[in-house]
């Protein structure tokens, strides 16, 4: 008997499927191989898990003879006490499935697949070797010990369900474009550094970060990767620039022509006050610690004469935080001392964490969040905020939600005195695969879709990119007040473009209300920090028939002109153009009526006290003239405008009808694109847009 077994292919471990014996399984083989090799296993199931007990490795290699192919057979057949991974090959561990080692692992290769490794021995087990496992748990009450020689980077997730771990400062948590790896709740102690990393894209944008380790080397050596010049890039793939002096490497900054600074803290004793960092050379990192990062891409550019950035890892060396971690208004990451000042704050943890557990004292219930992938008019990003009472962010096309990834930073809002936010091992998020159930559970804790009017401001005159410059939302509740409250989220303004909720002469970027007054009720909107050019206004409403509206218009009080909304599921984009009218305004407002008769279908409706039956006909497209059909009561009174989409009146003409007519309205002055004709009937107003070829 060899203790010990080779994996020189690679086999997958799935758990419907069957123990057999290799030898009946090779005795009855019918495929040819090509000088390969195969591996199988043998298991036992335990409660759903499959339990290694020995593995076998067959190398066939096909000879001809006489026309027949004949097999040699080469058979290692090992018990559980030691497990070599050898260089390329892979363990794939099927989603449910989980493969238990009690033994030594030296792994060179891949343990991958949705499934899990665990360790599970009752003495101290070993891992050597340079590879990846996607999901490992250690369940061993002695301690498991990574070699010092060794390098093993965790793909998806690492647990250490009991005993302690022994990094050897060799333990990679990885970070790619689609994820990055986690630490989830700790029973146990580790020991030792690990190496966090987080993946920024390709985009020259702001970010709101910290590193989720206790570093004892200097940010320069971590996120410049201790670069020693502007130009120096030591790891391809890995580290930034960070800037903030003209001489280069002075004060371990990336000199630039300009000395412009990069990395920033920010200072709770002023309001929205970014202060540089002093230095990176001698500052380090502490979890928790929130940065504001300017992203120039990887160290491969040229800092003065950049070119398109390229994404890159951020890595930080470090110890991990473990157990209860407490910021208050006087601990080093500090809260806003006043109530509604400003907190900058980091994930403590190298695991994504669930916003709607973490404990709050005197703090308000919604976090902001910097997604710099809104596209502003400089297209750095914009504030996103989420609340865990409305369950919304703020931006309906934001990625932010009541899930902080771990390395992200973000800021809170003190509501009262002696503030505290408190972490717990609990508030991570925790993989189904592990059968472990968390208070949280496997999934966001999300309250149920409420009644809402969202808002979405877009640089440009439409909003098929779907990628938003701001938004705002107001979501409705009988458990909501009207008066400021936690279900509120105060704006946090944006260096670029900006629309909030003005309610109560308060910004806000989500509002908490009761029940629609229909005969009283309004949104009003501020929109700020505009540009002169085109913009687009998306409205969408959800189920606002649930609380109390029949009708809701969205109002440009420039041009006059009245949107319908359809107050169950509607959704309108108003194109509008910036100007000096209407830059810092409250240019638009959403109104509700009470009446609930539907018109017939042309986008609008009235009571039949009011406004009388009609049918109206704009045909569409046009080249020289709109000539539009109407019928209705004889003598009624009613206007028509043709409005340019930045609400310019072109046309106005007063009607008295007779039962049935046509208004003919001239174009062929005017440039092609797309236009409004607006018809008021009493108490109704009709929109119907055009194009002009």
């Amino acid at each position: 008997m060899i203790n010990s077994a080779t994996i020189i292919d690679s086999f997958t471990l799935n758990e419907h499927g069957k123990p057999f014996n290799p030898e009946s399984a090779l005795a009855n083989s019918s495929a040819e191989f090509n000088n390969s090799c195969s591996l199988f296993a043998y298991v036992r199931k335990q409660y759903k898990l499959f339990v290694l007990v020995s593995i076998f490795s067959f190398c066939f290699k096909q000879t001809k003879a006489n026309g027949e192919s004949n097999f040699k057979k080469d058979t290692i057949v090992v018990n559980q006490d030691f497990l070599l991974i050898d260089t390329s090959a892979n363990i794939s561990i099927a989603a449910g499935s989980s493969m238990q080692v009690f033994g030594h692992i030296t792994n060179n290769g891949s343990v991958i697949g949705s499934g899990k490794l665990s360790l599970n021995g009752s003495d101290i087990q070993l891992i050597g070797g340079i590879g990846s496992i996607n999901n490992l748990i250690i369940d061993n009450p002695t301690s498991v010990m990574i070699g010092e020689l060794a390098m093993q980077t965790i793909k998806n997730y690492l647990q250490l369900k009991s005993g302690t771990l022994y990094t050897s400062q060799n333990l990679v948590l990885n970070a790619d474009s689609s994820n990055t790896a986690s630490v989830g709740p700790v029973t146990g102690n580790i020991y030792g550094n690990v190496i966090a990393e987080k993946y920024l894209p390709a985009k020259k944008a702001y970010h709101l970060l910290t590193a989720p380790v206790n570093s004892s080397v200097s940010i320069h050596d971590n996120w410049q990767e201790g670069a020693n010049s502007n130009t120096d890039n030591p790891h391809p793939g890995y580290g930034t620039f960070i800037t903030g002096s003209i001489t280069d490497q002075q004060n371990g900054f990336d000199g630039t022509l300009s000395g412009t600074p990069s990395l920033f803290l920010f200072d709770v004793n002023k309001t929205n006050d970014w202060s540089p960092v002093a230095n990176t050379n001698v500052n380090s990192f502490t979890a928790g610690n929130g940065y504001r990062l300017l992203f120039n891409g990887d160290r491969s550019n040229n800092i003065n004469n950049p070119t398109a950035p390229k994404s890159s890892v951020l890595r930080a060396i470090g110890s991990l935080t473990v157990g209860p971690v407490i910021f208050t208004a006087n601990t080093p990451t500090a809260l806003g001392v006043n109530p509604l000042d400003f907190g900058l704050i980091g994930n403590p943890y190298a695991s994504s964490i669930n916003w709607n557990l973490v404990t709050k004292t005197n703090i308000g219930q919604t976090y902001y969040s910097w997604d710099p992938k809104l596209k502003g008019s400089t297209n750095m990003g914009a504030f996103v905020a989420y609340n865990s009472l409305t369950g919304v962010s703020s931006n309906s096309l934001s990625s932010i939600t009541n899930i902080i990834p771990s390395g992200s930073a973000f800021f809170v809002q003190t509501r009262n005195t002696n503030p505290a936010i408190s972490f717990d091992e609990s508030n991570k998020i925790i993989p189904a695969f592990t059968n472990t159930i968390a208070p949280g559970g496997t999934t966001p804790i999300v309250p149920a879709i409420l009644p809402n009017l969202s808002f979405l401001l877009f640089t440009g005159t439409n909003a098929n990119n779907n990628i938003s410059a701001d938004g705002a939302v107001v979501c409705y509740s009988n458990q909501f007040s009207n008066d400021l409250a936690d279900e509120d989220a105060i704006k946090l303004n944006n260096p670029d473009e900006n629309i909030v909720i003005n309610s109560n002469n308060k910004a806000l970027a989500i509002e908490g209300r009761t029940s629609i007054n229909s005969a009283t009720d309004s949104v009003q909107l501020y929109l700020y920090n505009l540009l002169p050019q085109d913009y687009n206004l998306q409205v969408t409403a959800q189920a606002l028939n649930f609380v109390g509206a029949n009708e809701a218009y969205l109002v440009d009080k420039l041009s006059g002109t009245e949107y319908p909304i359809d107050v169950i599921s509607g959704q309108i984009n108003v194109p509008f153009t910036s100007t000096s009218f209407s830059t810092n305004s409250d240019r638009f407002y959403v109104k509700f009526n009470s009446t609930n008769n539907n018109s017939n279908g042309s986008g609008g409706s009235g009571s039949a006290t009011n406004n009388p039956p009609v049918q109206i006909i704009v045909p569409s497209p046009v080249t020289s003239m709109v000539g539009i059909n109407y019928s209705m009561p004889a003598n009624t009174n009613f206007s028509i405008r043709l409005l340019s989409m930045d609400g310019k009146k072109l046309f106005t003409q007063n009607v008295v009808s007779s039962s049935q007519g046509q208004i003919n309205i001239p174009v062929s002055n005017y440039a092609q694109g797309i236009y409004l004709v607006e018809i008021q009937i009493a108490n109704r107003r009709i929109i119907k847009k055009i194009i002009k070829d």
